[in-house]
This record gives structure tokens, sequence and C-alpha cells, in this order.
């Protein structure tokens, strides 16, 4: 079976295409997905770090695993754990889930079951975590919610992001006369073609520090996860926010056992003066649910959007 993102033809986008309807374009191309929020109670012997992204990972990918046919790679699932916060009560957090429409069935009969999974990593389902409550972030809706003595389920009640959902966000980021672009999770994604240098291969602080880089704002936008366009189409000559600073970090991720491994990404804020385009704050709109760049399943490239003035 072949993956859910990077199945779908792609064309290359030339100047007559960026004249087309852009509505239209988007509907060809959007993958619809949902995005939900669980709610989950923890044993009060764990003890979750910053970042717990490649930790939820392998939660999500061992329980999912026995929903789907044998021959499925997640690699290219786009489904992705989204940074936590806390809960409504003691030992209780909140954390995002994305994933697209077409695997909606087999993800929430895996959450269905969650407290029954078990498992042998440092998060264990029905042991040391346990899934309390799943709520669309869409419809507000709650859609499952396990109790001591019963489980509600009403799954009809989710609703997923489509264009039409992000529409009012749009028209809101392009009233903005600036914005602030706060990286809530490393983002790890390759230079442009040109700007690649001997040990400076992805997007770091030197990349954003440049002053003589026009094209970030263009760069950024055409990694954002979801939207199967090619990027000569968000980074059309057209008047648009400049990067006017950064304040970044490097930040490495370890992950797996054993021999220890890390992904690195950048981490901080970025300014940016000057008013988006529709195809910019189309594209940051999403990226806002969905992230950007590289390592979304392990919960890498998520960022909000506060205006600057």
């Amino acid at each position: 079976m072949q993956n859910i993102l990077v199945s779908r033809r792609k064309d290359r986008i030339t100047g007559k295409t960026a004249d087309l309807d852009l509505t239209a374009l988007i509907m060809s191309t959007f993958i619809p997905f949902f995005n939900l929020k669980l709610t989950f109670r923890l044993d009060g012997r764990v003890i979750l770090p910053v970042f717990t992204g490649p930790a939820w990972s392998a939660v999500i990918r061992r329980g999912l695993k026995r929903y789907l046919p044998p021959d499925f790679s997640q690699a290219n699932a786009g489904v992705m754990p989204v940074p936590f916060s806390p809960g409504p009560g003691p030992n209780t957090i909140h954390l995002g889930l994305i994933l697209p429409e077409v695997l909606a069935r087999p993800v929430l009969e895996m959450l269905w079951d969650f407290n029954s999974l078990g498992g042998s990593g440092y998060l264990r389902p029905g042991i040391n975590i346990h899934l309390v409550q799943a709520q669309c972030q869409v419809s507000s809706a709650v859609i499952l919610e396990h109790s001591k003595h019963d489980i509600l389920w009403q799954p009809e009640l989710a609703r997923p992001v489509t264009p039409e959902v992000l529409e009012p966000r749009i028209a809101e980021l392009q009233h903005w006369k600036g914005l602030n672009l706060k990286l809530i999770t490393p983002l790890r994604t390759p230079r442009p073609a040109g700007a690649k240098e001997d040990g400076h291969r992805y997007c770091d602080p030197d990349y954003f520090h440049d002053p003589t880089n026009d094209l970030c704002l263009g760069h950024l936008a055409g990694k954002v996860r979801y939207l199967d366009l090619e990027q000569e189409l968000l980074q059309v000559i057209e008047s648009g926010p400049v990067l006017s600073g950064s304040e970044l970090n490097w930040t490495d991720i370890p992950y797996g056992r054993g021999i220890p491994k890390t992904l690195g990404g950048v981490t901080g804020k970025l300014t940016f003066t000057g008013r988006l385009s529709r195809r910019q704050a189309l594209a940051l709109a999403l990226g806002e649910h969905t992230g950007l760049g590289k390592n979304g399943s392990f919960g890498l490239g998520f960022y909000r959007l506060q205006p600057y003035s």
C-alpha cells in the first residue's frame, strides 16, 4: 500500500499555474485531516522531559501497527503527535494528534483500545499512561471518553480540517502588518538549493541570520505538511514579509535505545515585517495545525503565530 502523503501526483508549478484560481487549486491538492486533543492521566512516577516527541511517536506507532494492513508503512502516513501542555488536573496532560482523514478509522480504533495496549517502552498505555478523553479541535466535541465504568463513543461528531475551516484564520493573517513565528519544537528542514555549505546542510541560526535571505518565508511556506503544492507556487515574486529578526538556538533531541542518536533543529522565534500574500497566509494557517519540515512523526516543526507591530 502506498503511503498516504507521498502517493499524490505532483506536477511542476509554472508561472501560468500560479495565476489559476487559488481556491480550486487548493481544493484539488489539500489533504483533509483531523486535529485531536488527547487528555492523558500519568502515573506519578512518570517524569516527562521538555520534549517527548520520539517517546509519543513510539507509543502511537506500536499501538497503530495492529490496526493497519501488514504491508502498510507508517513512515510517511502523516500521523503526528503535537507538543503536550498541562491538563485539567494533577498528573494530567494534553497531547495533540494530527491524522489524515483516510486513517481516521484505524486511529480511532486504536484510541478506543488504548488503555489495554500495554507495551515495554518508557510510556506504557494502561500501565503508566491512561487515555482519558479525545476531543476534536474543529468541532470542540468530545468524541471518546474513558471512565471507570463505561466508554463514551461518538466519532460522528468529529470534523476534519478543510480549506473552509482555515478561511477565517487566512483572512486574519492577511491583516497583520508583521508576525512572530515561534518554533515550539525543533524545526528540521534542509536549506534551499544554492544555500547549502559545508557543515550547514539544514536551516540553522546562520541561515536565518543572513540579511540577504529574502526568500526565507517562501522556503518555509513550501515545507508545510499536508499541502501537496510545489514550493514555487509559494515563492512567486510578490510583496510580502521580510525577515527582520531572529532569536534561535540549535537543539538536539535524543531518541532510540542503545547507541545514542539525535535529531537536531532550530527553536526560538523568527520575526517578519510586511503583509502576507494569500498564498503565504494559506500555507502558514495550515502549518499552525500540521507543522513544517522533516520528522513530523517525532513532533518536530510545530509553531505558533503572533502579530508583530
